[in-house]
């Protein structure tokens, strides 16, 4: 049933990059540990989430403002409230 496949976990998978480059070359799918929530946060599970033009400037470093890396891609989606 959907509400047993939404068991909670301490990862999740992200579109990663451990170095600057071609979105295609530099991307991968990885695990990675979910940030503890905070007073006011909200958990979403994605549903959908783009590779957008910033994002693909971004991890090629042209973005005006630096971004730390590694990084995780992605400044948009879709998704479900899990938690609050």
């Amino acid at each position: 049933t959907p509400s047993s496949s939404r068991r909670a976990s301490s990862v999740t998978e992200a579109a990663t990059y451990a170095t600057r480059g071609p979105a295609h070359e530099v991307l991968e799918m990885t695990t990675v540990p979910l940030p503890p929530m905070g007073p006011g946060d909200v958990r979403v599970r994605m549903l959908a989430a783009p590779v957008n033009p910033s994002d693909v400037n971004i991890i090629e470093g042209k973005y005006p403002l630096p971004r730390a890396v590694p990084g995780v891609g992605g400044n948009e989606g879709v998704g479900e409230v899990v938690a609050a």
